[in-house]
């Protein structure tokens, strides 16, 4: 099944919080450092980003074959999609393109067409997002089912991979429902403050960075 949208990263969230500049050993409610609606700049800094991920995979291959098979796995959940339309939604391995390994992520395979890779929820407060750099850089906790943050590290492996979109899902209390997309979204490396930049946005949400529940497709 050919892919209908730009590759997008998916992203489920109450209320969105990365820090750019915190020191590890600091505790902190983490305020992302966000640049908006310029998609010519967004792209130009997204094509900075695959170049050094490609240079990085080049080393790590240097002096030995690369292993055909690898092309074949997925590297976020709309491959998984692509590969099998009846694919439900739930944990899956995916495999990004650096050959740094894989890793475990959240597939949505039911809104807005599916193929969305979650990298936060946020729920029920049974999981404690008051944390500092380094737990926001490896992810917490290990199960994706109930909230969890995937770490920046690897939505930034991820987000580098192609040109994605942000979905933002939200529902209070009663039950209403709101949702906000991006049209491009990319992430730079720890170097430098694992900085976001969003494209145009569309929905019935408002321009939101917090929120209920956030989602990428490829």
């Amino acid at each position: 099944m050919a892919s209908r949208f730009l590759s997008l990263l998916v992203l489920l969230v109450t209320f969105v919080s990365l820090r750019s500049a915190q020191s590890s050993d600091e505790t902190c409610v983490c305020s992302p450092v966000v640049y908006c609606g310029n998609g010519d700049a967004l792209r130009a800094e997204l094509e900075k980003l695959k170049i050094a991920v490609e240079q990085l995979s080049q080393r790590r291959t240097c002096g030995s074959e690369v292993n055909d098979t690898a092309t074949e796995k997925p590297q976020d959940c709309q491959d998984i999609l692509d590969n099998d339309e009846t694919t439900p939604s739930g944990v899956y391995m995916v495999y990004p393109r650096d050959n740094l390994g894989g890793f475990n992520v959240f597939c949505d395979m039911d809104t807005d067409g599916g193929g969305w890779t979650l990298f936060q929820r946020r729920q029920d407060g049974t999981v404690d997002f008051y944390r500092g750099w380094a737990d926001y850089k490896t992810g917490f906790p290990s199960n994706l089912n109930g909230e969890f943050w995937l770490g920046n590290d690897n939505l930034y492996r991820l987000a580098v991979q192609k040109v994605y979109q942000l979905r933002v899902d939200m529902e209070d209390v009663e039950g209403n429902t709101a949702y906000a997309a991006y049209d491009t979204f990319a992430i730079s490396p720890e170097s430098q403050n694992y900085r976001l930049y969003i494209g145009t946005y569309s929905g019935n949400a408002g321009k939101v960075v917090n929120c209920s529940r956030v989602i990428t497709r490829s």
